[in-house]
């Protein structure tokens, strides 16, 4: 037999499995292992479906070189601060990861750091013993209704029905809305609070990708990456879980996809036709999240597959040895290739239910791994009978048993016990005096399910197949908790007993990354001490792990009196190669305000990201958007010269307002748009502001640039904006990158193709001349139009000093 493409397989051995009519092939090991593509086909008429033994491929062309040419120059420094714009020879994207100590000191370790497993414990970075204690972030990314009440069925079935009944861009909103209220910072507030330094967090494929076109989503990383953020800010790790893997693993509302009466039939991970695909498809998605954040500290582990089989594990007539010969397969095919991308990580691998599901790791050669349980006893909710405890007390004992025979640390990733007090007193000191590490299931559900959560929301009873829009977006828009004083609480005492939280000391290299849309990026290292000497090491990296040689240099802060003056602050802009010396705002992001506004594609103006917004709300009501600064601590007293500079672009007739926050407070200054639809700038003195009685100085959390108003003339307006900064002196006259033709600019340059540049807004016989960083010029022409159309196919791709007439500028030829 062969595969798809041509490997030969050599067929060991055949189990016929007649009670499903099914017959397959297994190698005479119990597994199939190594870098060969395997596909299994049915081999009788009536089959229920295929069944697959793991597909190693990935998909795409796999560059066996490193991205090469590795540039890092340091454009700016502060007292606390210093600024690199990165590049890397490379046509695809990549990703970059700066590594920083200061070496004019002896380094602190943190307690928060890197983690990795020898023998039975875990460690961080500075080698001490951590217990990882924390919840789950359950139904946030992988909408569970049992636990929001709201009817809703499985995650493919809320995302069809709200396309089918709103349309995408309204299902999105919703879904959006959901989001970012079941789970705020002030949620992870809590968890911290209660002593806890771990969450788990579940999410489906179905996040990421588009379930039909299966291709990846514009804002696929944007939960992940605010989860990481700000999960970093308050010190806690987080495990990512994936909870639904393409195709579904166990048939569960869990998974995503539930199979009602046929689990297993609805499996398509590992059973029918689709398997091999939906196995590639996984593959695809953890290489990607390897890569994405690998080097990133935050990360305690990657649980590589929830509950596999989960109800039908024992009740299968496929048997033990062939559920485990498969789930065995696919572990080891998503460990290697994580490992060739980040050879660091903690992996976690389930059992279901118990040790002796997951085989002993020596025998796959598997390192820095846990093995992770689940355990619930629905038979004594109130553990009248003991159930509940002797239930979790057989489970360690056999825990115990495989952690020092596999000797590796083991993880109670899900448990809950029910409704009695007292039973949670015995149970966690069970875990912890049993070195288990655990997450309980869950931070938060509706208050009718009683102890299933740490804190509880109300009830909604919203059902999506007849709610109306505005009811989905009242009760999703909700996201007050109240805390479970019922065992919030004995959790807590639990979670923080016995911890020693304090920092140790050696060479300890702190690790920033970027992961741009391209080969470029500019990034500012924040957080350093004044006058101190520190060293940053720099590479990058493709998507299947190949990594350029060290890029090694040192670089000095300056003294808190010599801190920069920045010509420019940046808050949204793609391109910032024209910008001398600037301080990087662009982290921020923007959001809605309490649904009176909804995000919508924009227009493009400045490059290929804008961002436009919808009014929602009625005339005579209010709306507003805008950028909270969270990415840092700065003196907002030095903008008090400088202007506000933004694009904007609108069909909204009537007066619009910028509102800033100050150290005492927020302050708005009126501006009247144009409302004909077309590209416009605008400039608002910082002046304005402090003659409104704003104080500017030292700030964080406070509001950088925002548009809003409070009498609403025209709802159902659109408003773009884009190219906003602040500057000292005059704004930047020119933009430079995939202009939209429309805007009234000036002079508007973008590159129609990777090898011309156009220029419009200029007379005829215009005197255009390119000139390198170096002072040579590389060409020179004049234009015989109002438009000029210039070939750059003979011109290195790099960074240039531009003139037309009496017009200069930098230009970056992608």
């Amino acid at each position: 037999m062969g595969d798809p493409n041509g490997t030969s397989i050599e067929i060991c051995k055949t189990l016929n499995i007649t009670s499903n009519n099914i017959d397959f092939f297994i190698d005479n090991n119990g597994s199939l292992s190594g870098e060969t593509s395997v596909v299994i086909y049915s081999a009788s008429a009536g089959a229920k479906g295929d069944i697959a033994f793991g597909n190693n491929n990935i998909t795409g062309s796999i560059d066996s070189n490193a991205p090469t040419d590795l540039n890092a120059t340091v454009f700016g420094t502060s007292s606390n601060s210093f600024s690199l714009n990165l590049s890397a020879s490379d046509d695809n994207s990549v990703y970059y990861t700066i590594r920083y100590r200061r070496i004019d000191e002896t380094n602190i370790i943190p307690y928060y750091s890197a983690l990795h497993v020898t023998g039975t414990s875990i460690y961080n970075a500075g080698n001490k013993e951590i217990k990882l204690r924390g919840t789950n972030l359950g139904s946030w990314l992988v909408q569970e209704d049992w636990m929001t009440g709201d009817i809703c069925g499985d995650q493919r079935s809320t995302i069809n029905t709200l396309y089918n009944r709103f349309g995408a861009q309204k299902a999105e909103e919703l879904i959006d809305l959901w989001e970012e209220n079941w789970i705020t910072e002030k949620d992870l507030d809590n968890i911290k609070n209660l002593g806890m330094n771990l969450v788990r967090v579940p999410f489906t494929w179905m996040n990421l990708m588009d379930m039909n076109t299966r291709e990846w989503k514009p804002d696929a990383w944007e939960r992940l990456d605010w989860i990481l953020k700000e999960c970093s800010k308050r010190d806690l790790w987080v495990i990512l879980c994936m909870h639904g893997a393409p195709g579904s693993q166990n048939g569960r509302d869990h998974s995503g996809v539930s199979g009602g009466s046929d689990e297993q039939a609805a499996s398509e991970f590992w059973f029918g036709a689709n398997a091999p695909a939906n196995q590639t498809l996984y593959y695809e998605i953890w290489e990607t999240i390897a890569a994405r954040y690998k080097n990133n500290a935050t990360i305690a582990g990657f649980d590589l597959l929830n509950e596999p089989f989960c109800q039908y594990r024992y009740t299968s007539t496929l048997g033990g040895d062939v559920l485990h010969s498969i789930l065995y397969s696919v572990y080891n095919n998503t460990y290697k290739k994580i490992r060739k991308i980040d050879p660091n990580r903690i992996l976690i691998m389930e059992a279901v239910w118990d040790p002796w599901d997951l085989p002993n790791p020596s025998s796959y050669s598997w390192s820095n791994v846990i093995y992770e349980y689940h355990n619930y006893e629905y038979s004594d909710y109130d553990n009248y009978e003991g159930k509940q405890i002797t239930s979790m007390t057989n489970k360690i004992n056999s825990i115990n048993g495989a952690k020092n025979a596999y000797n590796l640390p083991s993880y109670m990733g899900e448990f809950c016990y029910f409704n009695t007090p007292a039973t949670w007193e015995t149970g966690m000191a069970l875990l912890n005096n049993n070195d288990i590490h655990w997450t309980s299931w869950s931070y938060k559900v509706q208050a009718y399910y009683g102890n299933w959560g740490l804190y509880n929301c109300t009830k909604r009873n919203i059902n999506l197949s007849n709610a109306s829009e505005l009811e989905i977006r009242d009760a999703w828009s909700n996201s007050t908790v109240t805390k479970n004083t019922n065992i919030a609480d004995i959790i807590s005492y639990y979670a923080s007993n016995g911890i020693d939280k304090s920092p140790t000391s050696g060479i300890y290299y702190n690790t920033w990354t970027e992961n741009p849309s391209g080969y470029t990026a500019s990034t500012i290292i924040t957080g350093l001490k004044p006058n101190a000497t520190y060293e940053y090491i720099v590479n990058a990296y493709d998507k299947y792990g190949n990594m350029t040689s060290d890029l090694k240099a040192t670089v000095k802060t300056l003294n808190t009196e010599e801190q920069d003056s920045y010509d420019y602050w940046v808050i949204y802009r793609d391109n910032v190669s024209d910008m001398s010396n600037y301080l990087d705002l662009r982290s921020n992001s923007f959001a809605d305000w309490a649904g009176t506004t909804s995000q919508i594609e924009a227009d493009k103006y400045e490059s290929e990201n804008a961002m436009a917004y919808i009014v929602n709300s009625a005339k005579g009501s209010w709306f507003g958007f805008g950028i909270i600064n969270i990415s840092g601590t700065y003196n907002f007293e030095e903008l008090s010269n400088y202007k506000l500079h933004f694009a904007y672009k609108t069909n909204y007739n009537g007066p619009l307002y910028v509102k800033l926050g100050g150290t005492n407070g927020e302050y708005s200054v009126e501006f009247s748009p144009i409302s004909d639809n077309k590209w416009h700038t605008q400039e608002i003195a910082m002046s304005s502001f402090t003659d409104a009685g704003m104080t500017l100085g030292e700030s964080t959390e406070n509001l950088i640039f925002s548009i809003v108003s409070e009498n609403v003339t025209t709802s159902g307006a659109i408003i773009n904006i884009d190219d906003i900064y602040y500057c000292k002196n005059q704004a930047l006259p020119i933009v430079l990158t995939n202009a939209d033709n429309t805007k009234n600019s000036v002079i508007n340059i973008y590159q129609p193709t990777p090898n011309e540049i156009c220029i419009t807004g200029i007379d005829i016989d215009t005197e255009i001349e390119l000139t390198n960083l170096s002072g040579l010029c590389v060409l020179k022409t004049s234009s015989n139009d109002y438009e000029a159309r210039i070939p750059t196919n003979n011109i290195p791709k790099s960074v240039y000093i531009i003139r037309i007439g009496d017009t200069v500028g930098k230009i970056l030829l992608k």
